[in-house]
């Protein structure tokens, strides 16, 4: 039986994300008005393009405060896509289910004892649906972090050995 199951988390911006957002326009505004004001002189038009250039970086650099996880399950094969500002997509993770080491609830301020090599978040650190996911990667061990909802969290138990599913996410 195929299993394809698939999953949005949008990251939520923190007060201090959206302080240094509204930073970013009002250092770019307070340039792009100096710029512009000198600009009027003849002679200074790579000035005004300076000016442009600075308004549109500072777009930019917003548009990165905007990051949404996808999560897809394909017939064992896990992959975790990062979606910015709804227009770019980059695969960060993709593994088999058969992978997986051990998976359980995750809380932020007492993290699993493992011996993994890296820790991977893809969610928000104080959800309360966060979970944890032990990966073994051709030797080196993966601490995944993650927020899926049930649909999800049952695709992976059916992908996994028998012996393995009724542990997992059992916390």
């Amino acid at each position: 039986m195929d299993v394809f199951v698939e999953q949005i988390v949008k990251i939520k911006n923190s007060v201090a994300r959206v302080l240094l957002m509204a930073l970013i326009v009002v250092v770019a505004a307070v340039v792009a008005v100096f710029c512009f004001m000198y600009s009027m002189n003849p002679g200074y038009n790579l000035l005004l393009l300076g000016t442009v250039g600075v308004l549109f970086g500072a777009y930019k650099l917003i548009l990165m405060f905007f990051v949404e996880y996808e999560y897809i399950i394909t017939n064992g094969t896990i992959d975790i896509d990062k979606i910015v500002a709804k227009s770019s997509r980059k695969r960060i993770v993709s593994f088999e289910c058969k992978q997986i080491l051990r998976a359980g609830k995750y809380n932020k301020g007492a993290k699993p004892v493992t011996d993994a090599t890296e820790t991977m978040i893809f969610c928000n650190e104080d959800d309360p649906n966060a979970q944890y996911m032990l990966i073994d990667n051709n030797g080196k061990k993966w601490l995944i972090v993650f927020a899926p909802n049930e649909k999800l969290k049952n695709a992976i138990k059916e992908c996994v050995p028998r012996t393995m599913a009724k542990e997992l996410f059992a916390d």
